[in-house]
């Protein structure tokens, strides 16, 4: 029950930021848009926030570490595009080499914060104490670094490193889908390819498969009459993820004692989304 006027506050959030695509501002406007909109949920998040404080340890983690950082992301992230996209030179040679740059700084970033990354990664929570909880600093465990004289009342020692893992890690799909447009000399809607950035395959193999394979069998992709690797091979392309051997892997699935994980997996996230 704590997480859903958030949940909902993001819901409309993400809402008005696809509006925002569909306004026709020039590239660079519709990026200072997305800015500012961000900036106006990151403050609204903060005055419901205090105005609810969680009543839990529990629940002060939950929005800490799951809540907060999905709205800083995207200020985070859109901030990082208008910058870039504002100093991007002319020329298409011109502009390869330039991504090419962002790119490595941004792996970079990964690279040099690794340990919390694939803490991240991991879903792990046995630091969650250290990282999600206000007054808790630990210098040790590599704080965020942006510290000094920040607000207790809003502020972790983790989430906005949390918050900035994530918008890296739509800022490198980012980049290099760009990278694949110049290089193949191809123009398309700026904001139609911005939003196709969002989304990206983050579980496992294994249950991109089966989630594939379900859609099929359940005939909700035309009526199941689909060539199965071409779908495969659009959904990867939808995703922005690859499958070495897809046949395999739903073999691999058909043996296993549940056969079934990830959709059992989201069977159950949905029903307690539905229930909070």
């Amino acid at each position: 029950m704590f997480t859903r006027p958030y949940e909902a506050m993001l819901e409309e959030f993400q809402c008005a930021l696809a509006e925002l695509s569909r306004n026709g501002q020039e590239q660079l406007q519709w990026l200072g848009s997305c800015v500012e909109l961000s900036f106006e949920y990151m403050k609204r998040l903060k005055r419901y926030f205090l105005r609810n404080e969680p009543a839990s340890v529990e629940d002060e983690v939950q929005f800490f570490k799951t809540v907060k950082p999905k709205f800083k992301s995207q200020l985070l992230f859109h901030q990082a595009v208008l910058e870039l996209e504002g100093r991007r030179p002319p020329g298409l040679e011109a502009q390869s080499v330039y991504y090419l740059g962002e790119l490595e700084k941004v792996a970079h970033y990964f690279t040099a914060n690794a340990a919390f990354y694939d803490y991240v990664r991991r879903e792990a929570c046995h630091l969650d104490s250290y990282y999600y909880r206000r007054g808790v600093f630990e210098v040790h465990l590599a704080p965020h670094g942006d510290l000094v004289d920040f607000d207790e009342s809003f502020n972790t020692s983790h989430d906005s490193k949390l918050a900035q893992v994530w918008a890296n890690e739509l800022l490198l799909g980012y980049l290099e889908r760009r990278i694949e447009k110049v290089n193949n000399r191809e123009v398309g809607s700026f904001t139609e390819f911005f939003g196709e950035e969002m989304y990206n395959w983050t579980e496992n193999q294994a249950a991109f498969v089966e989630c594939c394979y379900g859609l099929v069998a359940a005939e909700a992709v035309n009526h199941g009459r689909v060539v199965m690797a071409n779908f495969i091979h659009y959904m990867e392309r939808v995703f922005h993820t690859s499958v070495k051997n897809f046949y395999g892997t739903y073999n691999d699935i058909s043996e296993r004692a549940n056969q079934t994980l990830f959709t059992d997996k989201v069977k159950q996230a949905l029903v307690d989304r539905m229930n909070r």
